[in-house]
This record gives structure tokens, C-alpha cells and sequence, in this order.
């Protein structure tokens, strides 16, 4: 093997151990008036809970040339915008789970909405992201749309010929 696939071959398996791990952090906050570290692990997410957090992605609109134009301004109201939906984005992914969805998803968007910081929201979405492994679904997608059984052959190329 070469020293290029030696180094994707690393990637992949560093890629496979954090997709079974996943990732694990801490927020400050409190309980009952004493200091607490809250410890969240956001693992590689299911596909029902994929498709939940692609909804809550298409919601997300956001206008490059406006943040260009004003930045500050565009900046603010972006951010009261999104900043529920951004907190219900790391609830899910957090959840991962149907019914813990169904049951718990508002009680942890508010809780998220009031623990994270623009920083700590930063680096949970860049988790989400890496650990939503779409790279992954969208191989296996290709990969069944390349191996359809039952699709119409071209005539010259069949077996049985007349």
C-alpha cells in the first residue's frame, strides 16, 4: 500500500471508532443552587432521527449577500430566529431515539436553549454534523440506485434473444 491509502485508511478507521464512541461533552450549569457539570455524549445518529433533523435543517434560511450588507444586524436577528430551533437540532441528536423524541424533546430544547453558549452550540453542531454520517447513507443510496434488478435492460444486451 501506498502512503494515500495508508492515510484514508487511518481516516476511516478514526472515522469508525468516533461514529461508535461518539462524542462527549460537558456544560456548566447548576442543580438545586450548586455548581453541576452536565455530561453529553451525542453518538452517531439513527436515520429517524436524521430525518427529523433534516426537517429542522430545511427550516434554516439563511441569506449570504444580507450578511455581507450588515453583519452585526443580520447577525442579531439570525440569532433570534434560530436559536430555538438550534437548541431542538442538539436535543434531538442528543435524544436519538423515537419515543425519547416524542417525550422529551421540548423539556431538552429549553433546557439546551438556556445551558449552551454560541461556542458550545458550535462545536455540538460540528459533532451533529460529523456523526450524522451522511457520507455513509448517501453512498448506500447510490449504491441501490446502481443495482436495480428488475430495471428495463436494453434489448441487445438480454440473454434470451428471439
Amino acid at each position: 500500500m501506498d502512503d494515500e491509502e495508508i492515510k484514508k485508511k487511518v481516516e476511516r478507521q478514526a472515522l469508525n471508532t468516533l461514529l461508535s464512541r461518539g462524542l462527549y461533552f460537558e456544560i456548566p450549569g447548576r442543580l438545586f443552587f450548586k455548581r453541576h457539570t452536565w455530561k453529553v455524549t451525542i453518538r452517531q445518529q439513527l436515520l429517524g432521527s436524521l430525518d427529523y433533523l433534516t426537517d429542522l435543517y430545511l427550516q434554516i434560511d439563511i441569506d449570504e449577500d444580507k450578511i455581507k450588507a450588515n453583519p452585526e444586524k443580520e447577525a442579531r436577528r439570525l440569532a433570534g430566529q434560530h436559536a430555538k430551533l438550534m437548541a431542538r437540532v442538539v436535543a434531538i441528536a442528543f435524544l436519538n431515539s423515537k419515543w425519547k423524541i416524542r417525550l422529551f424533546s421540548r423539556y431538552m430544547t429549553n433546557w439546551f436553549l438556556w445551558k449552551l453558549t454560541p461556542q458550545r452550540l458550535f462545536d455540538l453542531t460540528l459533532a451533529i454534523k460529523t456523526l450524522s454520517n451522511t457520507a455513509d447513507f448517501v453512498g448506500s443510496i447510490r449504491l441501490i440506485a446502481l443495482v436495480r434488478t428488475t430495471a428495463p435492460r436494453d434489448p441487445e444486451d438480454r440473454i434470451e434473444k428471439e
